[in-house]
C-alpha cells in the first residue's frame, strides 16, 4: 500500500494498536488528558496528508483527512 492512499479503514485499523494491551486504559487517558497533540502528529506521521487541526472549545488536537477526524479513540 502506498501511505500516500490510505482510506479511512486503515487508519481505524491501525489506531486500535495503541489500545490492544491497554487493560488500565492508561494509554487511553494519556492520549485525551494532555498529550492529544502527540496522538495526531503520530497519526499524520503515519498517513501522509493528514492534517493536524486544534478543536478549541475542547483543547484537544485531531488529525484529519478528508472529513474523518481521528484521536485515539477513532474517528
Amino acid at each position: 500500500m502506498n501511505l500516500l492512499d490510505f482510506k479511512p479503514k486503515d487508519v481505524e485499523n491501525f489506531i486500535p494498536q495503541f489500545r490492544a494491551y491497554d487493560e488500565s486504559g492508561d494509554v487511553r487517558l494519556t492520549f485525551l488528558n494532555g498529550m492529544c497533540y502527540w496522538f495526531a502528529y503520530i497519526i499524520a506521521g503515519r498517513f501522509p496528508g493528514m492534517e493536524l487541526v486544534y478543536e478549541p472549545v475542547d483543547c484537544h488536537w485531531l488529525a484529519t483527512a478528508d472529513g474523518h477526524y481521528y484521536d485515539i479513540r477513532g474517528d
